[in-house]
């Protein structure tokens, strides 16, 4: 089965459900954090959990959960959060879920209609004979504070599998791409397997045991109904789909060349190029574009140093990643790790 690997791609910001923001911010209130000041904080109007209004910036989120597990003083609030009874916590994404055949097909449907829900962000399954990994990750570089929700993400992944499973489907390993922050033990008890920190995606992994499970909830009609709603708002979200968006998502997926990403695409990589050239974005520049993004998310969260940075996001030696670094940047890769650490 080949890698499912889809991004909203939207016009303006990327944006995400204000069901997913109510449930966390009535999360904190049942749990006796004050949330108006955060919200305020955040540039979020309170009047917008109870407006008409579908969605809000993403980055706004992001900043909201970030501040929020600082004002609550619980470093570990999107392990927390994830941990809910009810499906739907999730909004329709989670109906659907408990309503697939399989938790393979599961798995899968959140992938092909998280784009519903939230843009800027690549969502994707790999499931082999052996093994199903479960990758999260947010593309906008301008987000480089992220670990609650990468956290929340893929702890509500595995929680909708125990629930699917009855707890019979445990993970294997853990991967966040954050730094560690706290106890490791807290990562222990929450998913009872290793984590990995810095790593070059959000994910889960489980053994491929259990995936063809099926759910005494499944419901072949709901599925459709639900599947059909969540598509009519991913086409009223998503703008054209071009050429250069396709190959940004490939990218983060983990192609780094173009025959691969051609192959990907069933075109030549003339015909790639030539596409590319039109839209005024060539391959190198969206493949440097991915790296520098990389390591200011590096830089900004973790201790690693210079040459291990350059190293991770595809350099072979360091000078060359400090001149493409301060190139694209305007500042030295030390300078904004020192910039980063007053934000």
């Amino acid at each position: 089965m080949h890698p499912v690997t889809l991004i909203a791609m939207e016009s303006g910001a990327p944006q995400i459900s204000i069901d997913i923001l109510n449930y966390i911010v009535d999360w904190l209130e049942a749990n006796g954090t004050c949330t108006g000041p955060i919200l305020e904080a955040a540039g979020i109007s309170r009047t917008v959990l109870i407006s008409r209004a579908p969605f809000i910036d993403l980055a706004r989120y992001v900043h909201f959960f970030e501040l929020a597990a600082e004002c609550s003083a619980s470093p570990n609030l999107g392990l927390h959060a994830a941990r809910f009874k009810d499906p739907g916590s999730l909004s329709a994404l989670g109906y659907l879920f408990m309503s697939a055949p399989t938790l393979l097909d599961a798995v899968l449907y959140v992938s092909n209609h998280l784009k519903a829900l939230q843009g800027g962000t690549v969502h994707r399954v790999i499931a082999t004979q052996g093994s199903v990994r479960v990758e999260y990750r947010i593309i906008d570089d301008g987000i480089v504070h992220r670990r609650q929700d990468a956290e929340y993400s893929i702890a509500a992944i595995d929680n909708l599998i125990k629930i699917y499973s009855d707890g019979k489907v445990r993970p294997q390993e853990v991967h966040f791409e954050h730094s560690l922050t706290g106890r490791y033990g807290n990562y222990w008890t929450h998913f009872g397997c290793e984590t990995f920190f810095e790593q070059e995606s959000n994910a889960i992994i489980y053994a491929r045991d259990g995936f063809e499970m099926r759910s005494p909830l499944r419901q072949g009609m709901l599925t459709n109904i639900i599947a059909n709603h969540l598509e009519t708002l991913a086409r009223a979200r998503t703008g054209q789909y071009s050429t250069s968006d396709q190959v940004r998502e490939l990218i983060v997926a983990g192609l780094h060349s173009e025959t691969q990403i051609a192959d990907r695409l069933a075109i030549s990589v003339s015909t790639l190029a030539r596409r590319l050239k039109a839209e005024e974005k060539p391959f190198r520049h969206l493949l440097a574009e991915h790296r520098i993004s990389n390591a200011k998310r590096m830089l900004a969260t973790s201790d690693r140093t210079i040459a291990d940075v350059a190293l991770a996001v595809g350099y072979s030696e360091s000078a060359s990643f400090i001149r493409a670094f301060q190139q694209r940047v305007g500042l030295s890769p030390s300078q904004y790790r020192e910039a980063s650490a007053h934000d």
